[in-house]
C-alpha cells in the first residue's frame, strides 16, 4: 500500500509522480480522484469522531470534579447520555470510510522507478546482461521430460495423476538426489553470504494473505484449505512461495536500525494453483532471498543489486547460460517498484526461461503490516523496506540442468553438486 500522504494537499506536487506511475502500469487514473475524495471524507469523519470523544472525556472529568465538590452533575450525565449514541455512530462511520479508503489504496501499485523501461508487454523488457555460451540445438533435441524418463523413469506424472490428480509427479532415483543436492547447495551458498536459514509454514491465514495480495486475485491462484485446525477456525491457503509468510513474519514490530539488514534464506514446499510455464506441476520446493533494510540512503536499491549479484554467481557456479532482464512497467506485479528476472537457457525451447528474480518492494508491504523502522516517537512514522528474490525453484532448475548437461549417454552432474551425491559425476541413461 502506498502512502496516503502523497495524495494530500500539502503534498500535491507528488500527484504528478503518482499519475506517471499509474500511466506506466497502464491503469486507470480516475482512481486518484476517488482516493482524494475518500480521504477527505474519512478525515472529516475522523475529526468529528475525535471531537465527540474529546467532549465525552471533558464531561467525565467535570463529573468527577463535581462529585468531589459534592455539586450537582445531572446535566453532564444527560449530556453524556445524548452524546454516546452520536459517538458510536461516528465511530462506525469513520471505520466504514477508512475501509473504503484502504480498499481504493489497495488498487494502486507501487511507484514505478524512473529507470524501469516503459511498455505493456514482455517484448519491452530490457536485456541487461547475457552470460555463458549457448550450445547448438541438436537435430533431435530432447526435452527434460524425455531425458528424465531415460534415467530409470526418474519422473512419473501418469501414476501421480491417478493418485493426486493433475499436475502431481513422482521424482525418484538420481533426479530426486539431484534435487536434494540442489537444495543443500543453495542453502549453503546463501548461508556463506550471511543469510539466516529459515523454513516457512506451507499455509497462511486468509486475513494475512488478503493484506499482502492487494488487488491480486489470490483465491484463484492459491489452494484454499477448509476445516477445523486444532480449534483454529480461521480460513487458510497453501502458499505458492516462501516469500508470503516471510513478508508477514515481523508484522506490527518496530525493528531496531542496528539490527538491519535482516537477510533470510527462506525455504518451503510451494503449491501454485496456476500451472507453470516450464514444469507443469503444482508442487515444488523453492528458496528465496528475503531482505528487510533501512528506508534511508537508497539502501534498498543497493541491496537489490546484491541479490542480483548473488543470483548471477549461483547460476555461474552451475555453469548454466542465462540473461538478466529489467522488467518493463506493464509487466510489474503490484508490489514491485522495480524487478529483474534471471532467465536460463533451455535447449528444448530454444530460448531463455525465468528461473530467478529480484523485486524491490520498498515500504509497500511494511506500511500495510505496520513494520516500522526504529522506535522513534516522532509524529512521522518510518517503515522498513523489503526485497525478495527467488534464488531457485528446485524442480524447474533440475530440468534446466538436465537439458544443459545432457550427452548421448547420460547426464553430466555439475561440479558444485557432486559432493552432495557421493561424488557421482555422471548419470547414465538406462533406456
Amino acid at each position: 500500500m502506498i502512502d496516503i500522504n502523497l495524495f494530500r494537499k500539502e503534498n500535491r506536487r507528488n500527484l504528478s509522480i503518482i499519475k506517471n506511475s499509474i500511466k506506466k502500469r497502464f491503469e486507470n487514473e480516475t482512481i486518484i480522484d476517488l482516493i482524494i475524495e475518500a480521504d477527505e471524507n474519512w478525515r472529516k469523519s475522523q475529526f468529528e469522531m475525535e471531537q465527540l470523544i474529546s467532549t465525552q472525556k471533558y464531561l467525565s472529568l467535570l463529573i468527577s470534579s463535581k462529585k468531589k465538590n459534592k455539586e450537582d452533575f445531572q446535566d453532564q450525565i444527560q449530556e453524556i447520555n445524548l452524546l454516546i449514541p452520536k459517538k458510536i455512530e461516528a465511530e462506525k462511520k469513520a471505520k466504514e470510510l477508512k475501509e473504503k479508503l484502504d480498499n481504493l489504496l489497495r488498487k494502486v501499485g507501487n511507484i514505478v522507478d524512473e529507470d524501469v523501461p516503459f511498455g505493456k508487454y514482455s517484448d519491452s523488457n530490457k536485456i541487461i546482461k547475457i552470460w555463458g555460451e549457448i550450445p547448438k540445438i541438436q537435430e533431435n533435441q530432447k526435452n527434460f521430460s524425455q531425458l528424465l524418463l531415460q534415467i530409470d523413469n526418474g519422473f512419473n506424472q501418469e501414476k501421480a495423476n491417478i493418485i493426486s490428480g493433475k499436475s502431481g509427479y513422482f521424482l525418484k532415483g538420481f533426479p530426486f538426489l539431484l534435487s536434494q543436492a540442489l537444495i543443500n547447495f543453495s542453502l549453503q551458498f546463501l548461508m556463506k553470504k550471511g543469510y539466516s536459514l529459515i523454513q516457512t509454514p506451507c499455509f497462511i491465514k486468509k486475513k494475512l494473505i488478503e493484506k499482502i495480495s492487494g488487488n491480486e486475485d489470490y483465491e484463484n491462484s492459491l489452494y484454499h484449505i477448509s476445516g477445523n485446525f486444532q480449534d483454529d477456525l480461521q480460513e487458510k491457503f497453501l502458499i505458492n512461495s516462501p516469500e508470503q509468510p516471510l513478508i508477514v513474519y515481523h508484522q506490527k514490530e518496530k525493528l531496531i536500525p542496528e539490527n538491519l539488514p535482516l537477510k533470510y534464506a527462506g525455504f518451503s514446499t510451494c503449491f501454485p494453483k496456476k500451472e507453470k510455464e516450464i514444469l507443469q506441476v503444482e508442487q515444488f520446493e523453492q528458496i528465496e532471498q528475503f531482505l528487510i533494510v533501512s528506508p534511508y540512503s537508497n539502501l534498498s536499491e543497493k541491496f537489490q543489486q546484491e541479490i542480483i549479484s548473488n543470483l548471477e554467481e549461483f547460476y555461474q557456479l552451475l555453469k548454466i547460460p542465462y540473461q538478466v532482464v529489467l522488467v518493463c512497467s506493464g509487466q510489474l506485479d503490484q508490489a514491485s517498484s522495480k524487478r529483474y528476472d534471471l532467465e536460463c537457457w533451455f535447449p528444448s525451447f530454444g530460448q531463455y526461461k525465468k528461473l530467478g528474480y529480484c523485486s524491490n518492494y520498498k515500504d509497500f508491504y511494511s506500511r500495510k503490516l505496520s513494520i516500522k523502522f526504529g522506535k522513534s516517537k516522532r509524529k512521522k512514522k518510518q517503515y522498513v523496506h523489503m526485497l525478495n528474490g527467488t534464488l531457485v525453484a528446485i524442480q524447474n532448475c533440475v530440468c534446466c540442468i538436465i537439458e544443459n548437461y545432457a550427452t548421448e549417454k547420460g547426464i553430466v552432474v555439475p561440479e558444485v553438486l557432486r559432493s552432495f551425491i557421493g561424488e557421482v559425476s555422471f548419470i547414465p541413461f538406462l533406456k
